[in-house]
Parts: C-alpha cells; sequence; structure tokens
C-alpha cells in the first residue's frame, strides 16, 4: 500500500474512532510503520473525526519530521507508538492506535494492575493495565514494554488503552474488543451490586 493509501485509512480509522466516541475533542493517536525506519503519524490537537490526508506527518524511528504537515504538529505520545512497535516487532507489529474510550479509561484509572474479564463473552480474557507516567514522556514509553511482551493492547495507567497490529485494521478491531470487554467488566459489576 503506497503512502497516500495509508494516509487515506488513517483518517478513515481515525473517524471510525471519534464516532464510536473513543477519541473525544482532540485525544488519541495513530501511527503505521510504511518502511524499515519511517512512520505516518496523526496530528496533535486535531479531531480524528476531521482528519485529511494532508495533516498526517512523517517521522523517522529518531522522531525526527520528514514530512511536515503545517501547521499540525507532532503529538507529544509518539514515544508510546514508536516503543510499541519496537516491542512487538517479532510479531509484525506495523500499526499502534491509543485512545481514550471511555470504559477502559475508567478502569486505567482503578489501580489494577490488570482488567479480567468475568463471564464467557467476546473479546480478552485479560487485559495488563502499565503503571501511571506523565503522557509525553519516555517514562510512559518504558512502562508499557512489560504488559506489551505478552499482549498486543495494554491500558495505560490513568490515561487510555494502547492497541498494536499487522495492519491497522487488526489494531483498530483489537481497540474495539479491548472496550468491549471493559463494558461488560463495568455492566457486570453494576448487576452484582
Amino acid at each position: 500500500m503506497d503512502n497516500k493509501a495509508v494516509r487515506q485509512q488513517i483518517c478513515d480509522v481515525g473517524y471510525k474512532l471519534w464516532l464510536l466516541g473513543f477519541c473525544p475533542s482532540n485525544g488519541g493517536n495513530i501511527v503505521v510503520k510504511v518502511s524499515e525506519d519511517e512512520y505516518l503519524a496523526t496530528p496533535t490537537r486535531v479531531s480524528k473525526g476531521d482528519m485529511t490526508p494532508d495533516m498526517i506527518l512523517k517521522i523517522n524511528g529518531k522522531l525526527d519530521i520528514l514530512e511536515s504537515c503545517a501547521p499540525y504538529g507532532l503529538t507529544t505520545e509518539i514515544k508510546i507508538h514508536v516503543k510499541a512497535m519496537e516491542v512487538r516487532a517479532k510479531h509484525g507489529a506495523a500499526a499502534t492506535i491509543h485512545t481514550h474510550a471511555p470504559f477502559l479509561q475508567l478502569f486505567s484509572a482503578l489501580g489494577l494492575d490488570s482488567l479480567d474479564q468475568e463471564g464467557e463473552f467476546i473479546g480478552p480474557k485479560k487485559i495488563p493495565i502499565a503503571p501511571y507516567a506523565a503522557p509525553g514522556s519516555w517514562d510512559l514509553a518504558d512502562t508499557i514494554v512489560g504488559p506489551l511482551q505478552d499482549s498486543p493492547f495494554c491500558i495505560l495507567g490513568n490515561h487510555g488503552p494502547l492497541t498494536v497490529g499487522k495492519t491497522l485494521d487488526e489494531a483498530f478491531m483489537l481497540m474495539e474488543a479491548i472496550e468491549h470487554t471493559a463494558k461488560i467488566n463495568y455492566y457486570m459489576h453494576l448487576y452484582k451490586k
């Protein structure tokens, strides 16, 4: 797939995430690896529902901007995306999504080390939760190394979820699946009360 098509796909997936309420306001990021050391990334401070292909930035693994899209800047959260693809490289990682999906964000603030599914429902049985670190920091990127060793997704402590896929579609489907798991868990807890 050429870069033009990937940029459009990023916008399409961003729009779906926005419609689902996973990326309110200008929250969330999408990054796709397009070569050994090149990535396409969503800009900062732009609604995922309003993105156009000309807003997508190209960077390298050192986080240097290769293709600027002024006035749009690179998100400070880029560190978690590049780190996630490094950690999941042996699994063919080529796309990451970070959102603020509401049910996953709720569980991110509860101080748990994982979200374990109650019952036999569609979605993962366990979602690891990384410890809190300041958004946009290298410390935050370091917190995901352990959880992503055995899982293509995790929840950032007090922040929100991150998924890693071989394709952008896979990363998107993982995001839907883990938000579904969190939603079912939330309703199960309400039902038990």
